[in-house]
């Protein structure tokens, strides 16, 4: 899904030719959220939790990572929050156990 949504998202984005199925900022907000929900998930599963654990972070990972992109979509915080939550979380995991 994520590559298709690439490829959406960048033939609508082209100069001299462009093809677009759905609204621009509709695939845009697609391709910012698949990117880093990506790096949250892998970021969750590298860290060992319990299932209960894991499970609610995803959810919350997921509903915070899109507001976050909906409210600011090229914001450097948009990125950098979910990535410093996911180390500290990564970290404490490797550490408690």
């Amino acid at each position: 899904m994520y590559s298709l949504c690439i490829q959406l998202y960048h033939a609508c984005d082209q100069d001299v030719f462009s093809f677009c199925l759905m609204k621009y900022t509709v695939l845009q907000f697609c391709d910012f959220y698949t990117a880093t929900m990506t790096f949250w998930v892998t970021i969750l599963a590298m860290g060992g939790l319990p299932d209960q654990a894991k499970s609610l972070l995803h959810m919350v990972g997921a509903v915070g990572v899109a507001l976050a992109i909906e409210y600011d979509r090229t914001g450097v915080f948009t990125f950098l929050v979910p990535a410093v939550i996911g180390i500290f979380v990564l970290l404490s995991s490797w550490v408690s156990s």
